[in-house]
């Protein structure tokens, strides 16, 4: 009898169904004790139907595919070992005859099914007898767990075990197919998943399905009471799959918040000195329940943090580990805060050893989940109540250093700013080690160039009178100069006329440390967040006068994506765009020209505006001297 593949394992698989029934029991002589004989090839042919010798020999396809998806995603790359472990067999049993598979007891040891059997029989080898697949699977799903059994692995490992993978074919077509296979019973366990995908792209599976029995041929009998032998047999095996995802955040306001109701930003501006609050997300992916599976355990989650020369960290007395950090989950239920009894994380911090530019000279924090947290991330993962979120957060600081970038960075081809970025690397399971993409953030700084000349020129500004020439930078709340509540930047020296804004602050100019140009006039301050700030000059060389007034800079920004834009057109106001209230300038950087001129000359801030003063002044000397002019005429009148 020709019948096409039976799927009789379709959805949750794996359970074959053997034989059973009154095709298994015919009446015969009594017998005192039972006896079994094996059944030959030939025997199986003529259940089949078939007389040719030269007939086609049974086949057992394994069909691996995505739980849940609609179109049955197939999962190429899963291996399975498979191997004969049993032959047919004639049970004589008093005035009983019947078919039964029998397997060594080893074998049935090793599979925990010994108190399935039908009958345990020793006459001819150590033998267990079994007329229905069915209870024979049914027990032993009952009762292991491929994960913790270790008696079944030392069995296989022992055994001539074959391996087959799904999609050897080269069609992503999710199967693997065993021809021309002996007839008898066979042992099929899902061995590893570490090579698993789905259309190429590399998947880890949450559950593993667990070993079952098949037998080849199977007998079946369909829903209209036909019954017959097959044996083509295909098992569909479906396992769920679900990735973890990360992300990184610059927390913005609420700093002291971490219950979520913090403010968040993928970039943020920043100065010298400032402490930096970053959030780190993981997330934990549902392993749901599948029939005939063993949930996976996660094997490692490990969260890499990259940070940019420009902050640092702050540690405990170590160096090595993170300070004060703050872990959260979406469900208290699974709290991963360290303790004095159980640690759930460990935090490293080490030299960024990549080949990134942008973070060369930096450092890279590994967060790491224990043994226990592991468990405690794969109960969570495992549990069958739905959340629409299962979520871990760690918060921790840096401080932003001297090595800070201003604007962007033209020598290296990386974002512009002080870029920060995390991955997760974890394991599930058998599946491949695994990790997510970067996700990136950015701490942006600005500054300013001043060009400081005297009567027009910069050349006039020597190594001997730099210093007599003297400015602070201060800040007021309300954005205007004469304001009196004002605060000073104390400024650290890195080279002649280059100076980093330090976190300390002073009140009164007079306490405040008071910068100079170099030679030649350039004098840079680096490491400003946006706002107004007055650069007022103190002193000057003899003979010069100085600025009347400060010279007003101000620095704004509008924050977005990872982007800092050099065309500066304001249609791009949904990325990174410096401005610092100068037309054209986008590179971070506030420009001016500071000049000091001679004699009653009023000084300028580089504008063009000085010649409106001088021609009035010679136009009111002009008339001065009309008006005594025309006095003395009148008076010689007289």
């Amino acid at each position: 009898m020709k019948k096409g593949i039976l799927k009789f394992l379709a959805g949750t698989a794996a359970i074959a169904t053997l034989i059973g029934g009154a095709p298994l029991s015919v009446q015969a002589a009594a017998t005192d004790t039972p006896k079994a004989t094996l059944v030959t090839d030939k025997y199986y042919k003529t259940l089949l139907g078939e007389e040719d010798e030269e007939s086609e020999a049974p086949s057992l396809t394994l069909k691996k595919y995505k739980n849940g998806s609609e179109s049955k995603d197939p999962i190429d790359g899963v291996e399975f070992r498979y191997a004969k472990v049993g032959d047919l067999y004639q049970i004589v049993d008093e005035n009983k005859i019947s078919m039964a598979y029998g397997v060594e007891a080893a074998f049935a040891a090793a599979f925990k099914i010994t108190a399935a059997a039908d009958y345990h029989i020793t006459e001819n080898g150590d033998m267990y007898y079994y007329k229905d697949i069915n209870e024979i699977n049914t027990q032993y799903l009952q009762s292991i767990n491929l994960q913790t059994e270790t008696s079944l692995k030392e069995y296989i490992g022992g055994t001539a075990f074959t391996s087959v993978t799904t999609g050897c074919d080269g069609n992503a077509s999710g199967t693997a197919k065993i021809e021309n296979a002996d007839y008898g019973l066979y042992a099929v366990v899902e061995w590893s998943s570490a090579n698993a995908s789905i259309n190429g792209e590399k998947v880890s599976l949450t559950n593993i399905q667990s070993p079952f029995l098949i037998a080849l041929p199977t007998y079946v009998t369909t829903n209209e009471g036909e019954a017959y032998w097959e044996k083509n047999v295909t098992a569909e095996v479906k396992n769920s799959t679900d990735e973890p995802e990360t992300e990184k955040k610059i927390v913005t306001a609420n700093e002291d918040k971490t219950d979520g109701s913090e403010s968040v930003d993928d970039t943020d501006i920043t100065s010298i000195g400032d402490t930096v609050h970053f959030r780190l997300k993981g997330t934990v992916p549902n392993i749901p329940t599948v029939a005939n599976g063993n949930k996976e355990q996660f094997k490692k989650y490990i969260l890499v943090d990259n940070l940019s020369k420009g902050l640092t960290p702050e540690t405990e007395e170590d160096g090595i580990q993170l300070k004060n950090v703050i872990v959260r989950t979406t469900n208290n239920n699974y709290s991963l805060e360290n303790t004095d009894e159980v640690q759930y994380y460990t935090t490293k911090v080490e030299n960024y050893t990549g080949t990134e530019p942008e973070y060369i000279g930096g450092k890279t924090i590994a967060v790491t989940l224990t043994e226990e947290g592991l468990k405690r991330i794969s109960n969570w993962a495992a549990a069958d109540a739905e959340e629409t979120t299962k979520e871990i957060y760690f918060y921790y600081t840096a401080v932003v250093n001297e090595n800070v970038k201003i604007g962007p960075d033209t020598q290296i081809s990386g974002p512009a700013g002080n870029p920060n970025e995390v991955k997760l690397q974890y394991k599930i399971g058998s599946s491949a080690d695994m990790e997510t993409d970067w996700d990136k953030v950015t701490e942006y700084t600005f500054g300013i160039k001043a060009d400081k000349q005297l009567a027009g020129s910069a050349a006039a500004v020597t190594d001997s009178n730099k210093n007599a020439i003297t400015f602070v930078l201060y800040s007021t709340k309300d954005g205007k100069a004469e304001t009196t509540g004002r605060t000073y930047y104390e400024m650290k020296k890195v080279s002649d006329g280059v100076y980093h804004v330090t976190s300390k602050t002073e009140t009164s100019a007079e306490n405040n440390t008071k910068i100079h140009p170099a030679a030649g006039g350039a004098l840079n301050i680096k490491g400003l967040e946006e706002g107004t700030y007055f650069l007022e000059e103190l002193s000057t060389v003899s003979g010069y006068n100085l600025l009347k007034a400060p010279v007003k800079i101000k620095i704004t920004a509008k924050t977005g994506n990872n982007t800092y834009v050099l065309d500066g057109k304001e249609e791009n106001n949904n990325q990174y765009i410096g401005t610092i209230s100068q037309d054209g300038n986008t590179d971070g950087i506030f420009k001016v020209t500071i000049n000091n001129i001679k004699g009653f000359e009023l000084p300028s801030t580089g504008g063009s505006g000085i010649w409106f003063f001088v021609l009035a002044g010679a136009f009111a000397v002009a008339a001065g001297c009309g008006y005594y002019s025309m006095t003395i005429r009148k008076n010689r009148a007289k």
